[in-house]
């Protein structure tokens, strides 16, 4: 394999210290019947069942927000909420998911079944939430059971044409693979212990001076879940150069180093409570550990947003080209939705060509160089303009990320103005793929 030129590898790791094992041998086949027998594809929903749908979610998404906000401040998560109100923890914690993000069709998907909804009302009104508080919910919780029995007959069959209509049938361009993804990340979950709503990455990358580039990155997982029996959950942003290790300057926002505890890690504002320990360690500092299920009595759920700083040369000081061609975000850690975005200070933009690829990378932590056919996926992901500026820094996967981003820009006190964006969206990332957004150099730059 070839030295790579690109120092920015981001890893995010669901395992400390693991042995790669070698392939090659005891190799085994899964047949289709391993998931269960295929079932016939749902009927999506029609426009107007769609429309009723849209007013169902938007209610009882009121009607919720209502009744947790009357709960106390430690009880208005999915663990916190279980214990206050005595009833079981998957019911809360779908309940606190589905809430979420502004109302829509995925809403519904989250929710849990009606009994559950009721019985949430029931032990709310026990715990003192008001009574019109309870009465509007419950009536949202009936108009919602009425839904199912309309237009599925089941909360099961109502998912199952929504999500058919939200992703569309098999073969329906971008996403004719979803479904088969979808069954990589519940399978992955439950390999690993885990599992995350959200993966966030954003990058901001800019000339420090004109021989030396900078790239703030912000680091996140959105509700995550992690079992007592499961991998330990561990962020790491890492290069992969050999001379990158005397030239490559990795910092917290505050200047500080990545070395023992390191809370100042964390963006609090993004970041749940209690706050997880934060620990940096390896040769240069490179692991940021955020919890240890060994630590756990009880499936854990949390949201933690890192931030950190690094600087290198502009050229490889080996090959004398461009260091600066390829980020990566490489998912190690299951992940239903994955935001990953680059941000180019103008200068460097109008010097590069990006696109995005979807890779498998090798079992040594490595990354495939310039033969990236032998490693790509066949279904690839779009790479979005989102253009100058942060105007378009939202999306529909997160509803905080537009604000994370402008929280991000303002804290190393930068111009966004000044910035191109790039996006790679995808739902169901693969599991133990890269997702690599490459910058092809449209001019070498010249000596003097």
């Amino acid at each position: 394999m070839r030295e790579l030129k690109n120092p920015f590898m981001t890893q995010t790791f669901a395992a400390v210290g693991a042995t790669a094992v070698p392939y090659g041998h005891n190799v085994s086949t899964m047949t289709g019947a391993v998931l269960g027998n295929q079932k016939q594809i749902p009927k999506p929903i029609s426009n107007e069942e769609a429309k009723r749908c849209l007013r169902v979610a938007d209610r009882i998404h009121s009607d919720l927000v209502e009744v947790i906000s009357q709960l106390p401040e430690h009880a208005q998560g999915g663990s916190g909420m279980s214990r206050l109100l005595e009833i079981v923890r998957n019911t809360c914690q779908r309940i606190s998911f589905a809430v979420q993000d502004p109302p829509s069709l995925q809403t519904l998907i989250r929710l849990p079944g009606v009994k559950g909804l009721h019985q949430f009302v029931e032990a709310a009104r026990r715990v003192g939430v008001t009574s019109e508080a309870a009465d509007l919910l419950e009536a949202s919780v009936n108009e919602f059971s009425r839904l199912i029995d309309d237009i599925a007959g089941s909360h099961t069959k109502l998912t199952d044409r929504l999500d058919s209509s939200i992703h569309g049938p098999p073969g329906n361009g971008m996403n004719s693979d979803v479904g088969t993804r979808a069954n990589m990340y519940a399978v992955s979950s439950q390999l690993t212990g885990g599992g995350c709503q959200t993966g966030i990455s954003i990058n901001i990358i800019d000339f420090e001076d004109e021989d030396t580039l900078s790239r703030t990155y912000i680091n996140g997982f959105v509700g995550a879940s992690i079992a007592p029996s499961g991998m330990p959950l561990v962020i790491c942003s890492g290069d992969n150069m050999r001379w990158a290790k005397e030239g490559w300057n990795r910092k917290l926002l505050d200047d500080t180093g990545l070395k023992g505890r390191t809370p100042t890690a964390l963006i609090e504002p993004f970041t749940s409570s209690p706050k997880p320990e934060i620990t940096g360690r390896g040769k240069e500092g490179q692991l940021l550990q955020v919890i240890d299920p060994a630590d756990l009595d009880e499936d854990h759920s949390l949201d933690v947003v890192t931030a950190t700083r690094t600087t290198w040369p502009f050229m490889n000081p080996e090959t004398k080209e461009c260091a600066f061609e390829r980020v990566w975000y490489l998912v190690n850690w299951p992940v239903q939705n994955l935001i990953f975005d680059v941000y180019l200070h103008e200068k460097l933009e109008r010097m590069f060509r990006p696109s995005v690829d979807a890779l498998m990378w090798y079992p040594g932590l490595s990354i495939p160089g310039g033969d990236k056919w032998a490693t790509r996926f066949p279904s690839q992901m779009k790479l979005e303009l989102l253009g100058r500026g942060i105007a378009s820094s939202h999306s529909s996967l997160w509803h905080r990320h537009g604000e994370l981003t402008q929280h991000a820009f303002s804290r190393i006190e930068v111009d966004p103005s000044e910035y191109v964006g790039f996006r790679c969206e995808v739902q169901y990332p693969i599991w133990r793929a890269g997702y690599c957004m490459s910058f092809e150099e449209l001019a070498p730059r010249t000596e003097g």
